[in-house]
């Protein structure tokens, strides 16, 4: 279900994180797909930037 919960990152890492608080979003799958494409697309750009970069050296 959507949301924010908080907890304590010893619940998913185990004891030697027990004082790590953590945050996590719940959010719907539509806006999970949306927001996971757009960073595969960001990334996408920058690997043609950085070989265009190498490309001038």
């Amino acid at each position: 279900r959507p949301g924010v919960f908080y907890g304590q990152c010893s619940e998913i890492c185990g004891a030697n994180h027990s004082f790590m608080p953590i945050v996590v979003e719940a959010v719907p799958l539509e806006h999970f797909e949306f927001w996971s494409s757009v960073l595969l697309e960001m990334a996408t750009m920058e690997e043609v930037t950085l070989m265009m970069d190498e490309d001038m050296c």
